[in-house]
């Protein structure tokens, strides 16, 4: 288990490092604005369950000049034994972003409420138009109330369609 955790680490510290190195170039051609991102998510959990789903979120970027960024999102996983949702609040620099929001579990056993702490990459692959295709690797830790804790590694696919800007006026 220790091996696997350390080995998703590693993976997940080469994208960044590989990543940090473009960010800049990739920040020059993004619109300031509102974007809706949205599109499909999916995780590998340590404790060896895999889920998929779906997120949304809103989110501001300030543009080339200053890459910074914030919004909300909310997703929704399931693995076909416990379904789960979180939301909360984003942001981040350039591709770098972080989430922190509230988690809701149900199981069989009942419902389960805790909190939900993510790190993730957003890499662009196609533009249309100020609108972006992102891939997104991230990890995030969900500590429930009751006492357990989970590590999951994973990655969207989303659409992040460009709303509006002030440019726009």
């Amino acid at each position: 288990m220790a091996r696997r955790i350390s080995n998703a680490f590693a993976v997940f510290a080469l994208i960044a490092l590989i990543t940090g190195s473009i960010t800049p170039a990739v920040a020059e051609g993004t619109a300031e604005g509102l974007y809706a991102p949205f599109g499909i998510t999916g995780f590998y959990r340590t404790d060896g369950t895999a889920h998929f789903g779906a997120e949304i979120s809103s989110v501001y970027f300030y543009g080339s000049g200053k890459p910074w960024w914030f919004g909300a999102y909310a997703d929704a996983t399931t693995d076909f034994d416990e379904f789960r949702f979180t939301a909360g609040t984003e942001f981040g620099f350039a591709m770098a972003g972080f989430d922190i929001g509230y988690a809701g579990i149900f199981t069989n056993d009942g419902y389960r409420h805790g909190l939900s702490l993510r790190g993730m990459i957003a890499l662009p692959v196609v533009s249309i138009g100020d609108s972006r295709f992102l891939l997104a690797p991230y990890a995030r830790y969900c500590h429930v109330w009751s006492g357990e804790s989970s590590l999951e590694f994973g990655g969207m696919i989303k659409f992040a369609l460009h709303l509006y800007s002030c440019a726009d006026e």
